[in-house]
C-alpha cells in the first residue's frame, strides 16, 4: 500500500489536520466533486493516516457534521473512495460549503487494519475531532 497524497500537494485547499487516538486526519477542500462522483458541488475529503509514515488507514466507518452557527448543513457517512489525485480517502459532496463552517468528524467504526507488532492496540479509541473549515 502506498503512502496517503503529501497535504501540499493534494488538490484544492487544504481545511486542516485532527489527531484522534492514533491516526492523522488531513481535511481537504475541492470546489468541485472529483470524477466519479455522482453529486456536484463543494466536496470534503478526509485522509486518515498513520502519523509518521502516512499510510492510509482504510475499512473504517466515517461520519461526518457540518454546521453554520447552530444550522445543519450536512450530517451523514463520509463513503470511502478511490481518486487518482486525492488517493485513498473517505469523502462527500457538501451544497453550501463555506468559509467559516464547522466540521466534526466521527469515526464509527475504526479502521481494519493488519495487526503487528507495535499496533496490536492501536486504532481502537479514536474520539470525534472537530475542525473550522
Amino acid at each position: 500500500m502506498n503512502a496517503a497524497t503529501a497535504e501540499r500537494s493534494a488538490p484544492g485547499t487544504l481545511v486542516g489536520e485532527a489527531t484522534s487516538g492514533d491516526g492523522t486526519f488531513i481535511v481537504t477542500k475541492l470546489e468541485s466533486s472529483p470524477a466519479g462522483i455522482d453529486k456536484s458541488g463543494p466536496y470534503l475529503a478526509v485522509s486518515p493516516r498513520t502519523p509518521h509514515n502516512r499510510y492510509p488507514l482504510p475499512f473504517m466507518s466515517l461520519s461526518g457534521t457540518v454546521k453554520r452557527g447552530k444550522q445543519t448543513i450536512f450530517d451523514g457517512p463520509l463513503t470511502a473512495t478511490l481518486d487518482p489525485e486525492l488517493n485513498y480517502h473517505y469523502g462527500t459532496s457538501v451544497e453550501r460549503l463555506q468559509s467559516g463552517d464547522t466540521l466534526a468528524l466521527t469515526v464509527d467504526v475504526p479502521p481494519q487494519v493488519a495487526r503487528h507488532e507495535g499496533y496490536e492496540m492501536a486504532f481502537f479509541e479514536m474520539p470525534p475531532m472537530e475542525l473550522t473549515l
